[in-house]
Order: structure tokens, then C-alpha cells, then sequence
């Protein structure tokens, strides 16, 4: 990390800043993290409120946006917001992530050029939230969007590797629900 002073500070913004004074630091949001609890070492700066203390500091100037451990630490988030249903004090994790990648140098050059192909990213991203939150809770309406996936013609995703992944580790055949197995 790079001495404290040396990089240039420019303050979050006032809803970010009201988010850093709400943060007690009381760790409620450790156990409801899940790339907390993975991490083997149980790295501070691979949790909610190790990830605010380093915002906190890029914000502060302490440590440069151009740092490689800030922006691996953030990037390692999911974005998933547990943090948020176990605090107490109610940060809002979001506000803070959001503007503190948004000071990150840019990794996609058309990203910080603006225009239709950023438009486009954060419309595609937005819509994968929106999936995520909304039917991975619901086998019937996964299970339907998996058997939409699987019926893609099979060049789609080859320009996107990740997006080719996903569509190769696509399983057969979904499982069924454990609920429909179970005794009462």
C-alpha cells in the first residue's frame, strides 16, 4: 500500500460519506459474507467491513485507486448485499462498492469512454442482477431459463468467454428440488 498522504484525496460523496459513519465496525456482516467465509485465510480485507475500511481509505487518499490489493479486494465482492440484512446500523454496502469501483482505473477502455457499448454493459449487467435476485429463488422459473439457455445456437457466447462457460457448464438436465423429496 502506498504511504499515507501520497495519493490524491477526493471525498466520497454525501450519501457514500453518511454510509462510512455508519459502520461500526461490530462484524454482524462477517458470518452473512460468502467471500469471507470461503476465504481460507480468513482475510479482514475479504470482508464487508475490511472492504469499507479500504474504501474509507481510498477516499481518504491513503492508498491509491491504481493499488493492485484495493482494486483485487473490491473486485472479489459479489455484490450479493448480505452484509446489508445482517447490519445493524444499516449500511448500505452498495453506495459505498459502487462509487469506490467507479475510481478504479478503468479495465475496459470502452467503459470509461461512455456510448452505446457502456450503455449497453450496464444494461446487461443490471439485467443479471435483476436474474439473479429474482430467480435463482424460484427452481420453476431457473429451471425454465435454463432450458432457454440450452436452446442457443452454439456459436453464441463464443466471442464472450464467460459467457461461453456458462453456457458449456450448463448441466443436462436440472435437478429437482430437494422440497419435493423431503418428508414432512
Amino acid at each position: 500500500m502506498e504511504v499515507p498522504g501520497t495519493a490524491a484525496a477526493r471525498p466520497p460523496s454525501e450519501a457514500a460519506a453518511r454510509q462510512l459513519e455508519a459502520c461500526v465496525h461490530c462484524g454482524f456482516c462477517l458470518p452473512a459474507c460468502p467471500t469471507y467465509r470461503e476465504d481460507a485465510a480468513g482475510g479482514e480485507a475479504d470482508s464487508p467491513r475490511g472492504r469499507i475500511d479500504i474504501m474509507g481509505a481510498l477516499f481518504r487518499g491513503e492508498v491509491s485507486a491504481a493499488e493492485p490489493d484495493v482494486a483485487l479486494h473490491l473486485d472479489r465482492c459479489l455484490d450479493c448485499r448480505a452484509c446489508e440484512t445482517a447490519c445493524p446500523s444499516g449500511v448500505r454496502y452498495h453506495v459505498l462498492l459502487e462509487e469506490a469501483v467507479a475510481r478504479l482505473p478503468a479495465r475496459r477502455p470502452w467503459l470509461a469512454r461512455g456510448g452505446a457499448e457502456a450503455a449497453a454493459y450496464s444494461g446487461g449487467m443490471a439485467l443479471v442482477r435483476l436474474l439473479l435476485r429474482h430467480l435463482v429463488r424460484r427452481p420453476r422459473a431457473m429451471a425454465w431459463l435454463l432450458r432457454l439457455l440450452r436452446r442457443l445456437p452454439a456459436g453464441v457466447g463464443a466471442g464472450v468467454p464467460a459467457v461461453g462457460a456458462l453456457l458449456a457448464g450448463l448441466p443436462e438436465r436440472p435437478q429437482r428440488p430437494a422440497r419435493g423429496r423431503l418428508p414432512r
